[in-house]
């Protein structure tokens, strides 16, 4: 099977067009040919065939030239890549039995499942892939479990046990305040969901939340027992009374110009004070943009969002 990229450009289109109508005419039914904007686009949807869409038995063989040619304008080094061809070798076998540590190559429909909160609640739940690293997706308040199946199925690849909940009030979860969400103790749900996870077998758990999810699972970190929550993904939100009582390695992110409802408030100062009073380990990574929270992934930042929190996640 072979696959072709290249950036967008007359130039380029127009030497692929012309292979694939070559290929075409001498019969490779098994070549395919894409095109990307830019070179990290092309390199990471590149490794996604490769890793996620091989057929069994099938050898994948790609090869990178990069041509570029340098010119100074303004002071300052301008590269223009000209043909990008991407190679790799490897096989389907291979890649199943784990060539890359922890990998998960399987987009299997989430598993439902349901557990109790401390309040005399029930939450319900999409459990996707195995292993031993645990990760809490805690929606927005215009979300539900199933707005995560996107970068679930990332942390899937990337080796990661993850866990998309209903917060009490959405979908079948239910509990005491769930009629307000916002007033409601939306921490138990999170802490349950790591409970449960840490019940299966999941010996460190992280927990991503957006916006009203941030918050909750900022405030779960405080109440948790120790080394009960590893790290926190707190997405435009975490704002709650007392940060400095945070547990974990925590990593604040939001667009730079993210403002709150319809009177415009900037969203940045609050955050970057419940950044400035949590304990460390922290980080604060603004992106460029207005969106607010899972909203981003929909972005032209969203890529950029989900490396840093695989970033933050994977790293030891």
């Amino acid at each position: 099977m072979w696959i072709g990229l290249s950036l967008k450009s007359p130039r380029n289109n127009g030497r692929l067009m012309k292979s694939e109508e070559m290929a075409k005419k001498a019969g490779k039914s098994k070549m395919e040919f894409h095109y990307f904007e830019n070179l990290d686009h092309s390199l990471n949807i590149g490794l996604y065939f490769v890793r996620g869409t091989l057929p069994a038995g099938h050898k994948a063989i790609f090869r990178v030239r990069c041509k570029t040619s340098r010119k100074e304008v303004s002071g300052e080094r301008e590269m223009k890549s000209l043909l990008v061809i991407i190679t790799f070798a490897i096989t389907a076998s291979a890649f199943a039995s784990g060539i890359e540590s922890g990998r998960q190559s399987d987009s299997a429909p989430p598993k439902q499942v349901s557990f109790p909160t401390q309040d005399g609640g029930m939450i319900f739940a999409n459990l996707y892939g195995k292993g031993d690293r645990g990760v809490v997706l805690a929606h927005g308040g215009r979300f539900n479990k199933e707005s995560w199946e996107r970068q679930a199925q990332a942390l899937v690849k990337a080796g990661f046990r993850v866990l998309a909940i209903d917060f009490r009030g959405y979908g079948r979860s239910r509990g005491p305040g769930q009629s307000d969400p916002l007033s409601a103790p939306l921490h138990f749900d999170v802490l349950a969901a790591v409970r449960y996870l840490r019940q299966n077998g999941a010996k460190t758990i992280s927990v991503v939340g957006g916006s009203l999810g941030a918050s909750a699972a900022a405030q779960a970190s405080v109440e948790a027992n120790p080394d009960e929550i590893d790290r926190l993904v707190l997405l435009a939100g975490g704002v709650i009374d007392k940060p400095e009582q945070m547990k974990g390695r925590k990593l604040f992110i939001l667009s730079r110009d993210d403002f709150s409802g319809d009177d415009k408030i900037p969203r940045l100062p609050r955050i970057r004070d419940q950044y400035e009073r949590a304990p460390g380990p922290k980080e604060l990574v603004l992106l460029d943009g207005s969106a607010h929270a899972q909203y981003i992934f929909e972005t032209e930042q969203g890529e950029r969002l989900m490396r840093e929190i695989l970033r933050f996640l994977s790293e030891p």
